[in-house]
């Protein structure tokens, strides 16, 4: 993969990329992420018309959540905001 971006960068310029996706766009990032700056997901949004940003309150990388997530455990209070904004951000059929 690295190889790939730096063959291609343009390829994966994410915020070209974000720019020119021509549908509603919504980020969702944990406001304590340390691994990708929440200012990442706004200079995403920032480079598309379509795009919003939720923030997650205190939410890491992986939204408080252990890897693999086991199957009978309750979410982290970050997961289920997620899983609460993915709902929100759907389309209504």
């Amino acid at each position: 993969f690295l190889q790939e971006q730096l063959d291609d960068p343009a390829a994966h310029d994410l915020l070209a990329l974000g720019g020119a996706i021509d549908c509603p766009l919504t980020l969702i990032h944990g406001d304590a992420d340390l691994t990708v700056s929440i200012k990442s997901a706004a200079a995403i949004a920032a480079a598309s018309t379509r795009a919003t940003v939720h923030a997650i309150g205190g939410g890491d990388h992986v939204f408080n959540t252990p890897n693999p997530f086991p199957v009978d455990a309750d979410p982290s209070p970050q997961l289920a905001d997620l899983w609460t904004a993915l709902s929100a951000a759907l389309p209504t059929p």
